[in-house]
């Protein structure tokens, strides 16, 4: 099961970097209970220096290990979120204060969705050993090779090929994700918070923000990060046979 794990997205971080991402996710909307600026303020720094010490952690290692797909992402976020809440709590301005959560709200949800996609990686994985319990040994090596160096063994064409797929797979999440946002939207009731309550007003009114729609959307996600990914892992994968023979004595 250990081995299992390993081969999913969260998998890529150790059992304490885990623990504490998952801390600090929740500690972060927990602080907000306090009712103190200046203990919430505290709690905040807190956090915020947590978030650091992972970020520094995690640009120290990244040539020399991999990391969780969006995991950067999430760091940065939940930093910006957090250094948000902590200027808007010092300021202690309500109107400051109402406008300042826009920032820390959709990044919450942005992050919860990115969450939902390692939940549902760890899901495939078991599902896909209990079907697959081995796998065949070509590589038994992963050999971790910066784009940079391996831009050179990779044609104009792939690289396009390759940034285009990209942008697919980054446009595609994204339409997602604040699809997810917009149908939370439409559920919640939001009271004298200005233009956010005029935002809420419209979704209500849109009648293609369903849940249906939503299983839609991330169907076709799935489908075609099926198509993508393995297209862009391919490009890759041949760039770093073509280094790793120019460069054999070191391997």
């Amino acid at each position: 099961m250990k081995r299992t794990y390993r081969l999913t997205e969260l998998g890529k971080l150790n059992s304490k970097e885990v623990t504490m991402f998952i801390l600090i996710f929740i500690s972060g909307p927990i602080s907000l209970l306090i009712f103190r600026n200046i203990y919430r303020a505290i709690a905040f720094i807190v956090l915020i220096g947590a978030v650091i010490s992972l970020i520094i952690k995690m640009r120290k290692n990244m040539r020399s290990r991999n990391y969780p797909i969006y995991y950067s992402i999430l760091l940065y976020m939940l930093f910006l979120s957090f250094v948000d809440i902590f200027v808007i709590t010092v300021i202690n301005n309500s109107i400051i204060y109402i406008y300042g959560f826009i920032l820390p709200f959709f990044s919450y949800l942005y992050i919860s969705g990115i969450i939902l996609f390692y939940l549902i990686n760890i899901i495939f994985i078991f599902g896909l050993k209990s079907m697959f319990p081995e796998e065949g040994e070509i590589e038994k090596k992963d050999y971790i090779i910066s784009f940079k160096k391996l831009s050179k063994y990779i044609d104009l064409d792939k690289q396009k090929l390759y940034f285009s797929l990209t942008l697919i797979n980054a446009l595609i999440y994204m339409l997602f994700v604040i699809f997810i946002m917009l149908l939370f939207i439409k559920h919640i009731n939001f009271v004298q918070i200005g233009i956010i309550e005029k935002f809420s007003i419209w979704v209500k009114k849109q009648d293609y923000f369903t849940l249906f729609n939503g299983i839609s959307l991330f169907s076709l996600l799935i489908a075609i990060y099926t198509l993508t990914i393995p297209a862009q892992r391919k490009i890759i994968k041949e760039a770093k046979v073509k280094y790793i023979e120019r460069y054999k004595e070191y391997y």
